[in-house]
């Protein structure tokens, strides 16, 4: 198992959660070329870029006050104070406003903001750089505050703080839950989905792990009327019925009426709190173009939620979009990310070695 101090466990953390999740950057003083304090983010720059890992001025409360406006904006953001007895400078930004901006909200918005500082005599700094202030935030509502003694912890606290939405007992509604350590993963990880509302288990054996544990309730359907359901909530039905599931498991406890003398079974459909869609191209008016595939429920799940919030690989101005190769108009979206051109997770590969002396096909010939 290999060695590492408290500064290389930070910087993997760091690292390993920007690699699983394109929301989360990294913004302070110095945390780029010259990779921050102690260099808990070297490296950072030249692996995510300088629109993740972006240097500002020496303004504490700026950095704060920005990444309050990141994390309304959907961004996971991780702001760098250099020392904990600076954070004095941002006490307004940190306790009254990001501390309490989602009470004051009613639930709206929640503010997904982790600061990290070190502090403490052992970091050999004198005067206000030594400074242990974390007693005044502890007693402000809203906020967390975690305090690593070594690297094993350091790492660990870290990737838990930046994953603490705050949010549990999430009923998800996904064709399944994707793969271990990614998407869905990580909320399974966490602990934070209670139910889901999906077709299959797919290849996530976290999921499968807790469902038969009982810790995770299922609500399985057949991926036709899955797909249906969410189109139906997003064009505004409320229910339909189908013959897909009668006379199964599926028709239990749900409502039969017959039909030219034939059955079937009433479904809801789905409309969510929130919606999270993949598209290939986008504009900034949220306009929505998907590839292949990803047309299958995408579409209709950006229309099925009260808030959409769509990842995109090129997001261009408006007007650049051909208005009928759209998808997805852009008045269902509410935000929206560009994330570049990431690796295709994909949940199970199988393929085999082809003969190079293997006919093209088409061409007549058996394969």
């Amino acid at each position: 198992m290999p060695q590492r101090n408290v500064v290389e466990a930070i910087n993997s953390a760091l690292s390993d959660e920007m690699q699983a999740d394109q929301r989360v950057m990294v913004l302070g003083l110095d945390v780029g070329k010259l990779g921050g304090v102690f260099r808990t983010t070297s490296g950072l720059i030249e692996r995510f870029g300088s629109e993740r890992v972006v240097d500002t001025p020496l303004a504490e409360a700026s950095i704060v006050g920005a990444s309050l406006g990141l994390a309304l904006a959907g961004m996971v953001p991780v702001a760098e104070i250099q020392f904990l007895g600076f954070t004095a400078q941002a006490f307004h930004q940190i306790g009254p406003q990001l501390g309490k901006y989602r009470q004051r909200s009613r639930g709206r918005y929640h503010c997904q903001v982790t600061i990290r500082a070190p502090f403490g005599g052992g970091i050999r700094s004198p005067e206000f750089h030594s400074d242990a202030v974390e007693a005044q935030f502890v007693q402000s509502p809203g906020i967390k505050i975690v305090m690593p003694s070594n690297p094993y912890d350091a790492k660990g606290l870290l990737i838990e703080a930046i994953r603490d939405s705050g949010v549990k007992n999430l009923t998800c509604v996904s064709n399944n839950a994707g793969i271990d350590g990614a998407g869905l993963g990580l909320l399974l990880e966490t602990r934070q989905i209670k139910k889901m509302i999906a077709s299959y288990v797919g290849e996530n054996k976290l999921f499968a792990q807790q469902f038969l544990a009982g810790e995770l309730e299922i609500e399985f359907n057949p991926q036709g009327t899955l797909a249906e359901r969410i189109r139906a909530g997003g064009a505004g039905i409320p229910a339909f019925y189908t013959k897909t599931g009668v006379g199964t498991l599926i028709a239990e406890g749900k409502e039969v009426k017959e039909f030219d003398g034939e059955r079937y079974i009433m479904e809801r459909g789905l409309v969510a709190d929130l919606a999270i869609v993949h598209a290939w191209k986008g504009d900034t008016a949220g306009n929505l173009i998907y590839r292949k595939t990803a047309r299958n429920f995408n579409p209709m799940m950006a229309t099925a939620a009260r808030v959409t919030v769509a990842e995109v690989e090129h997001l261009v101005p408006a007007g650049e979009l051909n208005p009928d190769h759209i998808h997805t108009p852009g008045i269902f979206v509410k935000r929206i990310v560009e994330v570049g051109t990431t690796k295709k997770r994909i949940e199970f590969r199988n393929t085999r070695p082809r003969p190079s002396s293997a006919p093209a096909a088409a061409t007549g010939v058996e394969i």
